[in-house]
C-alpha cells in the first residue's frame, strides 16, 4: 500500500491521531476527525473512501510487546459508528 501511495503522490499527515469517524445519514463513512499531536487542534479529513489500519489492540493486555499506541482505538471508532470489524485475531 505504501508503494502505491507514493506512486500516486498521496499526501501524508504525520503526527495526527484519528479519534472518530465522520458518518453520513446513510451510514457511510465520509472521513475522520483527528487530533494534531503537536498543538492539540482538531482536524476534519473528508474522503470518499476510508481505510483504517490502526495497529491493533495489544496494549489491552497487561503484558505485551506492542507499541504504546496500540490500544484498540481504531476498533472503538468502528464500533461506535455501528460498522463491522474484520480479521481481529
Amino acid at each position: 500500500m505504501y508503494g502505491q501511495s507514493l506512486r500516486h503522490a498521496a499526501e501524508f499527515f504525520i503526527e495526527f491521531f484519528a479519534i472518530d469517524l465522520i458518518m453520513d445519514d446513510q451510514g457511510t463513512c465520509r472521513g475522520v476527525i483527528a487530533l494534531k499531536l503537536d498543538d492539540g487542534t482538531l482536524h476534519r479529513f473528508r474522503a470518499q473512501t476510508v481505510i483504517l489500519a490502526t495497529g491493533g489492540y495489544g496494549r489491552a493486555y497487561a503484558s505485551c510487546t506492542s507499541a504504546h499506541t496500540c490500544t484498540g482505538d481504531g476498533g472503538g471508532m468502528v464500533l461506535r459508528a455501528g460498522l463491522p470489524l474484520q480479521d481481529m485475531e
